[in-house]
């Protein structure tokens, strides 16, 4: 019987799920008689379309959004966390007082601050590579007794990446180090004044590029809210498929129940 109701052999892979199954169950059941191991091939066919029915029921209620969206919409919530701890920490920085992570939030932290500090490193020296490829060009063209201007507005927000670099670069050692990057975000390495200003910098920056980040993930969240909305309503004005889909299940649910019923009343 076990060849006659196995699936067949397709991309769903169920053919081997049955056989691992089947298996399981016949090592936990031991069956004595072809009458019980009948009862185990049916347990393990209705496992497998229970659970097709039941990945059916939740296309029906999924919304339809992009994969893009679905990932933004579900990193939204960690982002959102990260963006009240910053927050937490910036005020307990600016009023003189310890940094107060816990162990399980200031380690991703601490690798976020280095990776910012980082990042803000490599876009001052590709701006000091831009420059300096200016200079090389205008100094090698027929106008290079003119003064170079024009550089300033390379980009914007150069002067402002400079002058945090110059504010953060002292605590340099601290923020290229994790064990000592989390100890003072668990408040475990006291901090002096000057440092704690140089701290509350870097955070400062992670905070505007994670408040940067949230809007776009913020947006995907809605989108994908609005989208639920859409298939619940639909699904309140022709509620059929969901109820058949239900009730389908529901009755494989219970012959699984009785079967393994009888499957230990004889153990």
């Amino acid at each position: 019987m076990a060849k006659l109701l196995a699936p067949p052999a397709d991309a769903r892979l169920h053919d081997r799920r049955f056989t691992a199954l089947r298996q399981q169950l016949i090592d936990e059941f031991r069956p004595a008689n072809a009458m019980e191991l009948y009862d185990i091939d049916l347990i393990v066919t209705d496992l497998l379309h229970l659970a097709s029915l039941r990945q059916a029921m939740e296309l029906v209620t999924s919304p339809a959004v992009s994969a893009d969206v679905v990932a933004s919409a579900r990193e939204a919530p960690a982002r959102k966390k990260l963006l009240k701890l910053l927050q937490w920490l910036i005020k307990r920085g600016e009023a003189a007082k310890r940094f107060d992570c816990n162990d399980q939030e200031a380690e991703p932290l601490a690798r976020r601050l280095i990776e910012e500090f980082h990042c803000l490193k490599r876009l001052v020296a590709e701006a000091d590579a831009e420059r300096a490829e200016i200079v090389a060009k205008r100094a090698g063209g027929p106008n290079a007794n003119e003064p170079a201007g024009g550089l300033e507005d390379a980009d914007l927000e150069d002067p402002r990446r400079r002058g945090l670099l110059e504010v953060i670069l002292p605590i340099e050692p601290m923020l290229t180090d994790l064990t000592q990057a989390q100890q003072v975000l668990t408040g475990n390495r006291p901090l002096n004044a000057d440092e704690r200003l140089r701290w509350t910098a870097i955070l400062k920056l992670a905070t505007e590029n994670v408040a940067g980040g949230a809007i776009r993930l913020n947006d995907a969240a809605a989108k994908a809210d609005a989208a639920q909305r859409a298939v619940l309503l639909a699904l309140a004005q022709d509620p059929l498929t969901l109820a058949v889909l239900h009730r389908c299940a529901r009755q494989f649910e219970e012959a699984i129940q009785a079967r393994l019923r009888r499957l230990k009343a004889v153990r």
